[in-house]
């Protein structure tokens, strides 16, 4: 028995295929959220796109929530931010940049979520209380299967 798929069928995949992977690269761009601060920090904890202990924890429940349209559509991807955290564990307003982001919905989701719900835990040592910048913290919107 042949299997004979017609082209048709054969281009739409290549055509979906093509969109998923230019919707998933990580585009570097340098954008405030909402206007810009230039705020000094005590610190600067570096991330460079990965997760790390030692930076100051996250105790908002809530994440940066998954635009609609990308996820009735299967797109999934990230953004990585870089904000200044105060010495009571506020986002500054202002700080908040865009570094990288696969899609444009993710990186305004990210900067919704920090100037709107995010709180951590104040950087404590020995003591001193510290503003820290969170350089380059990458946030992923992934679907579950």
């Amino acid at each position: 028995m042949k299997l004979i798929v017609p082209v048709s069928v054969i281009l739409v995949a290549i055509v979906a295929c093509a969109q998923a992977t230019a919707e998933s690269r990580l585009t570097p761009v340098q954008r405030p959220c909402n206007g810009s601060v230039d705020v000094s920090a005590d610190t600067t904890i570096d991330l460079r796109g990965q997760q790390r202990d030692g930076s100051p924890r996250q105790i908002s429940a809530a994440n940066p929530r998954y635009p609609v349209d990308l996820r009735n559509r299967g797109v999934q991807g990230s953004a990585h931010a870089t904000w200044v955290v105060d010495t009571t564990g506020a986002v500054v307003r202002g700080t908040a940049i865009i570094n990288a982001e696969t899609n444009r919905a993710f990186g305004d989701a990210v900067c919704t979520w920090l100037a709107d719900v995010a709180r951590f835990e104040p950087l404590v040592v020995r003591g001193r209380w510290y503003t820290v910048r969170i350089a380059n913290s990458p946030f992923d919107f992934t679907l579950s299967r």
